[in-house]
């Protein structure tokens, strides 16, 4: 954990950073969740398909709801403003996509709050 102030980079937090839940999604995603230093909790699919001539896919969410004047910011990180995660309407979540998805989520998730 970081302290008040404190960034910490991606590479030294996935070092140490453990899935606090993993779970099947369906025949093909596994989820994991993993806590960020400031609190931010991301979600991490990896998208198996049961056709060895199809490649493995990668989404991370960042956990945390923002309002849709912050969809340049995160175009800006590499993702997307979704509002598929039980958002109210002018709201959204930051979606990441492809190989580097939960690096690019815990970087702009770092932006959004501080170390408490």
């Amino acid at each position: 954990m970081c302290r008040k102030g404190e960034k910490i980079t991606f590479k030294e937090w996935e070092k140490d950073a453990e899935s606090i839940q993993t779970m099947e999604v369906n025949r093909d995603t596994i989820r994991d969740i993993y806590p960020t230093p400031n609190g931010i909790e991301l979600m991490h699919d990896l998208i198996m398909p049961r056709s060895i001539f199809k490649p493995q896919r990668e989404v991370a969410v960042v956990c945390y709801t923002v309002t849709e004047d912050k969809e340049a910011s995160i175009k800006a990180a590499g993702g997307e403003l979704s509002g598929d995660y039980y958002t109210d309407e002018g709201f959204g979540t930051p979606v990441f996509f492809g190989e580097g998805s939960l690096e690019k989520a815990f970087n702009y998730a770092q932006t959004l709050k501080e170390c408490a």
